[in-house]
């Protein structure tokens, strides 16, 4: 495993120095993985272009001094923001911001800073300065931030500081913050504690150690002590029998001083400050301190516990005072610290998952139990039927103190494979556990073996790029029945296509037949495209079939019959928008669409309002095998025409109307394309330009999206489709009036109609006598036109609607 993991990283570093010898861009993201995650997906996550996945491995930075990280010379390089290091000096993370120009730590502050102590230079220059003036500290009196030790610091490299000198008394000075500059530094540390033991006579007190930003340097300065003056006080402790230590001690959990404490008796004989303290035994300690303020026998003192309990059991400590007369003998204090505890009643368990005969256990087999926790600690859980495990190791059982506590435990399988006789599982426990727990286990669900040879296409169908599948396409199989039941087949989702088959299995045959139908949308075009079987089927490990597809763009051409003004539509020889359409890097065999070219007519009539004008309308869209009908300015057709309409959208076809003078003729489309909705109101207007809101609606493009652009009717003015129904169309480019049903351009979202209420948008800048908005190059290129003082793009907008056309036409008839 870990020379494949080096392979990999090889094969990755490789993949970046070729995109950077070649100045090409690597377009695919990584994951690397020591397989110590079972189960876990092969694929990156799609939001990071390398995914490291490990439990039991780190990934490592550089690590490096600061000399050699401020060697980087990325001072001068745009691209060194971000670049990252680990600090050897400081043991932080770092990182180079180019804002700030400075190494920051990966919170975002300074770094550590270096610093450093001479004992030579500092050890005679220590000071001690006390808020009485005295300058020395006292037995059993409380230091206060006034209490101020000063030493002198060497800064080598700015940056963020913790210093603090320990005594082996009780009490200790410390400070933080930030070195803004190097050289020497005098630090202010302030007191904290309070002082155990008094010293008497010359060059007596107590020694320090340093810390600097968590290092321990020891005690540099053996010279220096702190001067502490010895109290008065004089007692004792009486023992008697010892004492025994009040309330509940669980391991891991903090002791509560307001109910583990301990109270023992003192008689004393001379007033003054006092501490009786004992050593740490398994994490916990007991102190207290205070005055006595008169000489008396049997007074009462309160010793509070402290600390974390590690280990179950009974323990016993001594106590320490800081009597000034004989100390006696030390008393002992016991105290017994609880080992975990808990009980279980198996009849509250719940199980997931299933169970059934032969099957091996899934990760999702889990059993969770109910515990209550008597006392807090690790534990671990398991039960058994047979051969099958269910366990949880290592389990932190959590505590409350004076509450009921329940805990939930989840157990995991072993992964064991069910009898094929068992009925049902019986769980039972020792000790610690009641009741029992069983789980039904079922027998097996369907099993069949798929015949990997039979697989074959209808034959008949060609998957095109952007062309939704509609049921048509489908591959055909035979299949050997084992056990009846439901079944379900399907590919994973290769190229936006997968493939799939429901249904039920009555009865033990054989070469059963089935078939797999293609769903999705082909993404883009590929010779070959893989897909493989996933079952549910007993025997899926047999029914890894795989079966190879071809996506690619027709061969056809195909036929545009406009109706109208000639001007005002694509059929204009003249016009930016014919040109457009003739243009093969637009739409043809090697173009952005891709076709085998575009036939567009004028139609001879530009109004159809009788039954004989629709019978020939219907006659031409069929014998001319017109493939989309673009009814513009200038066109018009009644109810009595719209019988030529019917046939030609449900066997395919693309209706197009772009009209704001006739309003009729879009209702009258509507009409055929959705008989039963008549809400339809249409409403001239006038107004400027409009910016596309939902490009998405047009579907997938080759042409750039629109969304937010703007385009421009030839008189600025329009009629809209007033406060339509969302459940039958789609706004591409909402109204100017600002209300939410108001549209200018919508989709129907059933059939292939487009309602388009410019009629003057297709006229070219070129076009007869007339300037249009429509802007195109004489070889068929669009280009952005200035109209009514604002930019628009009529022409991108075209291409658009028709790539829209033609993907309809091809997902709706065959090529």
């Amino acid at each position: 495993m870990k020379k494949r993991i080096n392979y990999l990283l090889c094969f990755v570093f490789t993949l970046f120095l070729s995109a950077m010898a070649f100045g090409q861009v690597v377009e695919h993201n990584t994951k690397i993985k020591d397989g110590s995650v079972s189960n876990s997906a092969s694929i990156p996550s799609t939001n990071a272009i390398l995914e490291l996945e490990s439990t039991s491995k780190g990934f490592l930075l550089p690590r490096m001094s600061n000399a050699q990280r401020d060697a980087i010379p990325v001072k001068t390089r745009n691209e060194g923001s971000g670049l990252s290091i680990y600090n050897t000096d400081t043991n932080c993370l770092n990182y180079w911001s180019k804002k700030a120009e400075v190494w920051m730590s990966l919170c975002g502050t300074l770094p550590p800073a270096v610093i450093a102590i001479d004992p030579a230079v500092v050890c005679g220059k220590i000071t001690l300065k006390t808020a009485d003036k005295k300058d020395r500290l006292k037995q059993g009196q409380y230091l206060t931030p006034e209490d101020i030790l000063y030493i002198d610091v060497n800064v080598g490299t700015t940056g963020t500081y913790d210093i603090s000198t320990v005594t082996d008394n009780g009490y200790y000075f410390s400070a933080t913050g930030s070195f803004m500059n190097t050289g020497m530094v005098r630090v202010a540390l302030r007191g904290t504690g309070v002082p155990i033991n008094g010293y008497t006579g010359a060059n007596t007190g107590d020694v320090v150690s340093f810390y600097l930003n968590g290092k321990n340097l020891g005690n540099l300065c053996p010279s220096y002590k702190i001067p502490v003056d010895k109290d008065g006080t004089q007692f004792t402790v009486n023992c008697g029998g010892g004492y025994t230590a009040v309330g509940n001690y669980f391991i891991g959990m903090p002791v509560d001083p307001t109910k583990n404490y301990v109270d023992v008796t003192v008689n004393v004989t001379a007033r003054g400050n006092y501490r009786i303290s004992t050593a740490v035994s398994n994490g916990v300690s007991f102190s207290g301190s205070g005055t006595f303020d008169t000489e008396v026998s049997n007074k009462t003192v309160r010793l509070y516990a402290e600390g974390v309990p590690t280990t179950a059991g009974t323990f016993t400590v001594g106590t320490i005072t800081n009597t000034n007369g004989t100390a006696g003998t030390p008393c002992n204090i016991n105290f017994t610290i609880k080992g975990v505890d808990y009980k279980v009643d198996l009849t509250k368990s719940t199980h997931k998952g299933e169970y059934l005969k032969g099957r091996a256990l899934k990760p999702d087999n889990t059993i969770t139990i109910e515990v209550e926790v008597l006392a807090p600690g690790k534990a671990s859980f398991e039960l058994k039927s047979g051969t099958i495990i269910f366990s949880a190791n290592d389990v932190v059982l959590n505590y409350t103190d004076g509450q009921v506590n329940k805990q939930l435990v989840t157990l995991v399988n072993n992964s064991g494979i069910l009898s094929a006789t068992d009925a049902k599982l019986t769980f039972t426990g020792t000790g610690k556990y009641t009741g029992t727990y069983s789980i039904d286990v079922a027998s097996p669900a369907v099993d069949y073996i798929v015949d990997c040879s039979s697989i074959s296409s209808n034959g008949s169908e060609v998957f095109i790029p952007n062309v939704t599948v509609i049921g048509k396409h489908f591959m055909t199989a035979k299949v050997n029945v084992i056990t009846p039941g439901d079944y379900n087949i399907r590919t994973s989702m290769v190229n936006g296509i997968y493939f799939s088959a429901k249904g039920t299995f009555t009865q033990v045959e054989s070469a059963k037949e089935i078939k797999l139908i293609a769903y999705g949308t082909p993404i883009r075009e590929n010779a070959s495209v893989q897909y493989i079987l996933g079952t549910n089927s007993l025997s899926d490990a047999k029914n890894k079939c795989s079966f190879n597809i071809s996506v690619s763009y027709p061969t056809r051409s195909f036929n545009i019959l406009v109706m109208g003004d000639e001007e005002y539509g694509p059929a204009y020889p003249s016009g930016g928008a014919y040109k457009l359409l003739m243009n093969p890097d637009n739409f043809g065999p090697t173009g952005l669409v891709k076709t085998n070219g575009i036939n567009v007519a004028n139609y001879s009539d530009k109004s159809v309002t009788t039954l004989a004008g629709a019978n020939k309308l219907k006659a031409a869209l069929k014998n001319q095998d017109i493939d989309i009908l673009l009814i513009v300015q200038g066109g018009a057709i009644t109810s009595d025409g719209k019988a030529a309409l019917g046939e030609f959208i449900d066997t395919g076809g693309v209706i197009i109307v772009s009209n704001q003078v006739n309003l009729y003729i879009a209702k009258v489309v509507n009409e055929v394309v959705e008989p039963t909705y008549t809400n339809f109101f249409s409403i001239y207007f006038n107004d400027g330009s409009t910016a596309i809101r939902n490009d998405l609606a047009l579907g997938a493009t080759e042409f750039g999206s629109m969304a937010g652009k703007k385009i421009t009717n030839f008189k600025t003015k329009y009629s809209y489709w007033a406060d339509f129904d969302s459940k039958y169309y789609e706004t591409i480019i909402p109204a100017a009036t600002g209300k939410v049903g108001d549209a200018l351009v919508v989709k129907n979202k059933n059939k292939a109609f487009m309602y388009i209420g410019y009629g003057g948008w297709m006229a070219s800048i070129s076009g007869r006598s007339t300037i249009g908005p429509l802007k195109a190059t004489i070889d068929g290129r669009p280009e952005q036109s200035i109209f009514g003082g604002e930019r628009v793009d009529n022409a991108q907008f075209f291409l658009r609607v028709m790539e829209w056309a033609i993907n309809k036409s091809l997902e709706n008839r065959k090529p």
